[in-house]
């Protein structure tokens, strides 16, 4: 509803069908990251600030929690492909404060985040690599925007 700044989650089946509304209401949700077993989403929403929330779209009635409470605002959940290569299904999101943010790890199960990137620039769009060894992201650190990786075990970003 763009008069409103209201939007929704639709699941909508690959092989022809009818769009089923998963996420709707007063609320502006954006940026859905589909979990590896295909049954929860992670989704932002904005409402006084802007958060991370889960949705578990495989049960009759879908219940969705919020994942981070925070006055800052997530962005861009991505989950880890593959739980074994971390310990547990992981979700990777950056949060935005200004001119900077950061880029932390939550377990798809909730409970405390863990900061990954902490630079003076911006750390944006956080994507797991194939294998969940390291976590690609894009950041102007060097005076435009680059790919940038770190591994999932912290350390020093590389361009």
């Amino acid at each position: 509803h763009r008069e409103t700044n209201q939007s929704n989650l639709w699941q909508i089946p690959a092989v022809c069908g009818k769009p089923v509304r998963i996420v709707s209401g007063e609320r502006n949700v954006s940026n859905p990251a589909v979990s590896p077993d295909g049954k929860t989403i992670a989704f932002v929403e904005e409402l006084r600030d802007t958060n991370l929330w889960q949705i578990d779209y495989s049960e009759p009635t879908p219940k969705d929690s919020k994942l981070i409470v925070s006055s800052r605002a997530e962005h861009s959940p991505s989950y880890s492909a593959d739980g074994t290569k971390v310990v547990g299904t992981k979700i990777v999101f950056d949060v935005q404060d200004g001119d900077r943010s950061d880029i932390f790890t939550i377990s798809a199960d909730g409970g405390q985040a863990n900061k990954i990137v902490s630079l003076e620039a911006r750390a944006i769009l956080p994507s797991w690599s194939a294998d969940g060894q390291f976590i690609y992201f894009t950041s102007n650190k060097s005076g435009s925007n680059q790919l940038w990786k770190i591994s999932v075990t912290g350390g020093e970003p590389v361009q």
